[in-house]
């Protein structure tokens, strides 16, 4: 992973927590993507923890909507932990991803399901 972003995952039964903090831009999209996609193995989730992303750009964006579509082709949910720059949260709201993909505000709650 470059030095802007870092990656972790944690498995929670057959849930796949996936925590991403730094930045998330061209530079990492197809890393991330990656990783995202291999945490989805034998998995029925995957959460998306982006509380501790402190940028995003349209590649990141891409990043939710391209994880979205080939976890589901796969029959693997995707659920977003809602970022805490104000900012970034934001840019999840104006492009509709949190329309498309179910976000909650806490890791515990997205791994839940509620």
């Amino acid at each position: 992973m470059n030095t802007h972003a870092s990656f972790e995952l944690e498995r929670r039964g057959d849930v796949a927590h996936a925590r991403v903090a730094g930045q998330v831009d061209m530079s990492n999209h197809d890393e991330l993507l990656a990783n995202v996609l291999a945490a989805g193995a034998a998995s029925r989730r995957v959460v998306l923890d982006l509380s501790e992303v402190a940028y995003l750009d349209s590649a990141g964006v891409r990043l939710v909507f391209d994880a979205s579509r080939e976890l589901a082709r796969h029959g693997v949910d995707l659920a977003l932990v809602r970022p805490r720059e104000p900012y970034v949260a934001r840019l999840l709201v104006l492009t509709a991803v949190d329309q498309a993909v179910p976000t909650y505000d806490a890791a515990a709650d997205a791994i839940a399901g509620d």
